[in-house]
């Protein structure tokens, strides 16, 4: 489901379950599925209501926080998958989980952040093709925005 709030991510325990799957019991997938749970949830990010720039960048740290200890827990995964196949499919699962969610946080950060991501897409050297395909559609994806609005931003930016 897209969420079209900067306030209110995507659930990641429900991430974790299908990236680690149901039988995975090591110690760092239950904690992450059980502390990120609650540092994530959308009462969570209510408290950050009204005060964009400081709700804004804790979106960017908690959208990173999640990438990287999603990531972390994907590596105990794979030490454990003895078949590279499955252990290929197992990381093809994760950049694919991975990269959508990024670029929905990307999508609804706007700004500078798709920039980023635009510039991103196009260094198929630098990441994985799922985070490619993924960030390709934000070359395309932001509708265009009335010149009032970028100049109040600029406005209050300059001026407040």
């Amino acid at each position: 489901a897209h969420h079209n709030s900067v306030l209110h991510p995507p659930s990641p325990p429900r991430r974790v379950h299908r990236v680690m799957g149901a039988s995975s019991s090591s110690r760092e997938a239950q904690w992450l599925q059980s502390s990120t749970a609650d540092c994530c949830s959308a009462a969570s990010w209510s408290l950050f209501r009204g005060v964009s720039l400081f709700g804004r960048r804790m979106r960017v740290y908690m959208a990173a926080y999640w990438v990287r200890t999603t990531y972390q827990a994907a590596e105990t995964r794979a030490l454990e998958i003895e078949d590279p196949v499955q252990q290929a499919e197992h990381w093809d699962a994760v950049h694919a989980e991975m990269a959508h969610y990024t670029c929905e946080q990307v999508l609804e950060l706007e700004g500078l952040w798709v920039k980023l991501g635009q510039f991103m897409s196009t260094r198929a050297d630098v990441v994985p093709d799922a985070w490619v395909q993924e960030l390709k559609k934000l070359q395309d994806a932001m509708p265009p925005r009335p010149f009032t609005d970028t100049r109040y931003t600029v406005e209050t930016e300059l001026n407040g």
